[in-house]
This record gives structure tokens, C-alpha cells and sequence, in this order.
């Protein structure tokens, strides 16, 4: 999703939580001249951590996505993807409390 497009050529590659947000750089003609017309596009992503998920699983696809949404939060494959997308802290304390209801007789 593009937040903001600017004619200044600045470098953003931050990370919060499981959110990115990037800069990319463009340049094209100017119709009806010989100057071409630089910019950066600064986006945020959806940035879905499967190698670091604190349920264990480490799968992905062969396009490398993450399997079914994701790092199959619950143990099972109907998961929303807004789970996916929460920051790792709050994932944690998911995890936990998940594997203590198992746990418990």
C-alpha cells in the first residue's frame, strides 16, 4: 500500500511488529521533454515472519510465501490474517496461553 509519494530521493526500510515499510525509487520521461522525473514511493507491507514464529512452525511455500496464511497460528489452516500480522510479543502470549488449555486435564 503506497502512504506517500515524494520528488526527494530518501531511504526507509523499518520494521514494526510484522509491518514493513519501504522506499522505492522511480524515475520516468517527462512527456514532451528530454528530462526524466525521479521519485520515491514510500510503502508498507505485510511482512508475515515464518522462520522466527513462536508456534514452531517454519514452513513456506516454494514461491515463499508463508503456507496458509501465514505462520498457522492456531494449529490448524483456517486462520484470519490479521493473527499473522500481529507483532511477535503478542504472538508470544497467544502461544502460551494456547499450549497451557492443552496442557491442562
Amino acid at each position: 500500500m503506497r502512504i506517500l509519494k515524494i520528488h526527494k530521493r530518501i531511504e526507509v526500510d523499518k520494521s514494526i511488529g510484522n509491518m514493513r515499510i519501504t522506499s522505492l525509487h522511480y524515475s520516468r520521461p517527462i512527456e514532451n521533454s528530454s528530462k526524466w522525473e525521479n521519485y520515491t514511493e514510500i510503502s508498507c507491507w505485510y511482512d508475515n515472519d515464518c522462520e522466527n514464529c513462536p508456534m514452531g512452525w517454519e514452513t513456506r511455500s516454494y514461491e515463499g510465501e508463508c503456507d496458509d496464511c501465514g505462520c498457522l497460528f492456531d494449529y490448524d489452516f483456517r486462520v484470519p490474517i490479521w493473527k499473522c500480522m500481529l507483532p511477535r510479543w503478542i504472538k508470544n502470549i497467544i502461544a502460551k496461553s494456547a499450549l497451557r488449555r492443552k496442557v491442562s486435564p
